[in-house]
């Protein structure tokens, strides 16, 4: 039977397991285990309808906060790829990262365009939630969501695929950097 790539478990479990075989924490789970726990703990904190509405808000700035800080060691796109990717892929990702000036730029550059949108868009969602009537929050968040997602991802994608970026990147690495 095959073993199972670690990218293949839940976060809770990745996370263990990485601190017990490696000595060291999986940042991706932790932050997917705090985002589940902050709004389980937010939840708690009040009745008001626009309050719970809003929490979605937060906990999207804590999401956009939590990327930006990643910004100052391995950035949090970084982390995503090298947890999501097959091993030969998540291998020419590393040498990426290691060898090409050019990747890292583009992955700082993806990673702060994600945490600023998300900081804006939980400003958003908060404003929303206070000035709308509550009936229509739900529907217009989620259709938010579904936008600043699609805007964030095209845009990612468009950024990501340039020619010129993969030139650079095969140069700088000498390995394929979209594959």
């Amino acid at each position: 039977m095959a073993r199972a790539d670690a990218g293949d478990r839940p976060p809770g479990i990745r996370a263990v397991q990485t601190i017990v075989t490696r000595r060291r924490i999986d940042t991706l789970a932790v932050f997917t285990l705090s985002i589940l726990v902050l709004s389980v703990a937010m939840s708690f904190l009040t009745g008001s309808p626009r309050f719970l509405l809003a929490k979605d808000g937060w906990l999207t700035a804590a999401a956009g906060i939590w990327m930006l800080i990643t910004l100052a060691r391995t950035p949090f796109i970084f982390q995503i790829v090298r947890t999501l990717l097959p091993k030969a892929a998540r291998e020419r990702a590393e040498i990426n990262w290691r060898d090409s000036p050019t990747y890292r730029h583009v992955i700082r550059v993806i990673t702060t365009m994600w945490g600023v949108v998300l900081i804006l868009d939980a400003g958003v969602r908060g404003l929303l939630a206070y000035a709308l009537p509550v009936s229509r929050v739900p529907l217009i968040s989620g259709l938010q969501y579904l936008g600043v997602y699609l805007v964030l991802e095209v845009t990612t994608r468009l950024l990501a695929r340039r020619k010129s970026v993969a030139a650079a990147v095969e140069a700088e690495s000498g390995q394929e950097y979209l594959k």
